[in-house]
């Protein structure tokens, strides 16, 4: 049980120097117990130490310490410092360092575990004499480790637990070039690893010759689109499954130097995909309406293109060549007209059967090209009568109704029906148009209606 009682201590001062005697007065409460404690205890209901006043009076279990607290150390070197058996400090130590911050608060430093002595204190604001575990509540828990000392040796890092199962060490490799890596501990194999003096990163390999090496397969974003869409850093590789004219827009080359997309048109309908750089940046491509862009007609046509921190640079492409075929598939009479304005006389071909087409037909039976390059124009015709002596039957070519080429062949065949093979290769612009045409040799002679022998225009581009 618990008692209250009041005493009244008298006391003298009878200290050398002072003048006189003098007796005084304190009236104290004490707090006694009873049956009083069997061992040698001391109970208190609560404590202030040090000698400045305590300006508060503290509750029941406080205890107010304005000096330092030694526990196992008569020279405590911080607030609380904590010695254990033979002179190690085996749990906390608070110590005061020499920096100041703003307002002139020490920096206090806080070491952790056995190994500090009163001569070898902690030199970092945390610093922990072994391993450090950290658990959220969960399964996963994460050890921070001075070395490992089996057959991974690391120097130091990170290691990551599961349900207390080791699954990956992150840290700085004991070997010769101490170099960072990821270890899987499931199954014993290191995943990724940077070396110390190069900095190449290695993923599946320890030795990489490269700034990156992969030992395995490599995957690449993949976006299907289906309308006018504009890159950003999410995009790789870009399918184009278009159903009407589309254009793909990049972003700016300077704010992506050694961005590499890859674009391909899968759609198997013939509208155009345009690739359209940022602005008034510039691309391997063709300039149209003072802009340089690239064009996909065809499906599976595709470029692969980088920036080079300026403009957009093609560094591949797998384009298809253009081809496409016309016919005149019943006869047309050939007299003397202006077909071709500058070329009165000669009877443009009009053709009414495609064969096969890459290429836009234009309204006025022929070619109209759609991307600038290198062509293979051929053209054959055969007249369906033979001519007489001294006429002729001349097959021509013409672009933009300039005439590029003319045959002329009376009786090339055994009955004298007059014909001939036209075939010349061109290096052609955009929106180029290509037609056919005949000077005849007898004013209302028709074209031939054999098959074989029927008019025909064909074009194939030819790429490197």
């Amino acid at each position: 049980m618990q008692g209250r009682g009041r005493f009244h201590l008298i006391g003298f001062l009878m200290a050398t120097g002072l003048v006189g005697g003098g007796a005084f007065a304190e009236e104290i409460d004490l707090v006694t117990y009873y049956p009083a404690p069997s061992t040698p205890d001391l109970h208190t209901r609560s404590l202030t130490v040090g000698t400045q006043y305590a300006t508060a009076t503290p509750n029941d279990g406080q205890a107010f310490i304005f000096d330092s607290l030694g526990i196992g150390t008569t020279n405590p070197l911080g607030p609380l410092h904590v010695v254990g058996f033979n002179d190690q400090l085996s749990s906390v130590i608070f110590e005061p360092g020499q920096d100041t911050g703003a307002a002139g608060v020490p920096d206090i430093r806080m070491g952790i575990g056995s190994g500090f002595t009163a001569g070898n204190p902690p030199t970092q604001r945390l610093e922990v004499k072994g391993n450090v575990y950290a658990n959220g509540g969960g399964t996963g828990t994460a050890l921070f480790m001075a070395n490992r000392s089996d057959n991974v040796n690391f120097f130091s890092g990170l290691q990551l637990l599961t349900a207390g199962a080791l699954k990956w060490t992150i840290g700085s490799r004991n070997n010769a070039t101490e170099d960072l890596q990821i270890y899987s501990d499931a199954d014993s194999a290191i995943r990724l690893s940077i070396q110390q003096g190069t900095g190449h990163v290695g993923i599946g390999t320890t030795a990489p010759a490269s700034t990156l090496q992969v030992e395995g397969s490599l995957g690449m974003a993949v976006a299907v689109v289906y309308e006018s869409v504009a890159l950003n850093k999410t995009h790789n590789i870009v399918l184009c499954n278009n159903g009407s004219p589309m254009t793909v827009n990049l972003p700016a080359a300077a704010q992506c130097a050694g961005r590499t997309y890859y674009i391909k048109k899968v759609s198997t309908t013939g509208p155009t995909v345009t690739i359209d750089p940022n602005g008034a940046e510039g691309i391997d491509g063709e300039f149209i309406s003072g802009q340089w862009v690239v064009r996909l007609f065809v499906q599976n046509d595709a470029v692969r293109i980088v920036s080079n921190g300026a403009n957009w640079d093609v560094i591949s492409d797998e384009l298809r060549p253009h081809r496409a075929q016309l016919i005149r598939v019943s006869a047309q009479t050939i007299n003397s007209s202006p077909g071709f304005p500058s070329w009165p006389g000669f009877t443009r071909i009009d053709f009414e059967s495609i064969r096969y087409d890459n290429a836009v037909i234009s309204a006025v039976g022929g070619f109209v090209i759609r991307r600038a390059g290198k062509y293979l124009i051929t053209f054959h015709a055969r007249a369906s009568a033979s001519c007489g002596d001294g006429q002729q039957w001349a097959p021509s070519v013409f672009v933009n109704g300039a005439l590029m080429s003319l045959v002329s062949d009376r009786s090339s065949t055994s009955n004298g029906v007059p014909g001939g093979n036209i075939a010349i290769v061109l290096d052609l612009s955009a929106e180029s148009v290509v037609q056919a045409g005949i000077w005849p040799c007898v004013i209302g002679q028709s074209t031939s209606t054999v098959p074989g022998e029927q008019p025909t225009l064909s074009i194939a581009e030819v790429r490197p």
